[in-house]
């Protein structure tokens, strides 16, 4: 069965700017590789380019290959693309290859508990 996918998001103040994805294994100290989707010390592809779907809003959505994630904590860091400067970060928990909640700086994804609680019975009964 393949790995879910998992999608990232970070709402930021500006726009218009160049950034780069990396996800962190907090239990392992492993870092995800972009290449093939596997968690490792020295990933060969450790940064991913993010995308600007929409003002103020940059998507990493690319983490649907590899195998399927541990339960555990795992940090998601948005970074300019030149200086590799974090300018969002978060930890999330993945549960059952699902991630729990989505990375975002100014307003909560779920809008209630009751929407959270939908998605992520959605996401594990496969509807």
């Amino acid at each position: 069965m393949p790995a879910n996918v998992k999608t990232v998001r970070s709402d930021l103040g500006s726009t218009g700017l160049a950034l780069v994805m990396d996800v962190y294994w907090v239990d392992t100290g492993f870092w995800y590789d972009f290449a093939d989707g596997e968690f490792r010390a020295i990933p060969a592809t450790q940064n991913v380019v993010v995308t600007e779907p929409s003002p103020y809003r940059y998507s990493g959505s690319t983490l649907a290959i590899g195998t399927k994630w541990t339960n555990g904590q795992y940090i998601f860091r948005f970074k300019t693309a030149v200086t590799f400067i974090p300018v969002s970060a978060g930890i999330q928990e993945v549960i059952n290859d699902v991630l729990i909640t989505e990375i975002n700086t100014t307003f909560s994804y779920f809008k209630t508990l009751s929407d959270l609680i939908g998605k992520v019975l959605s996401k594990l009964m496969g509807v």
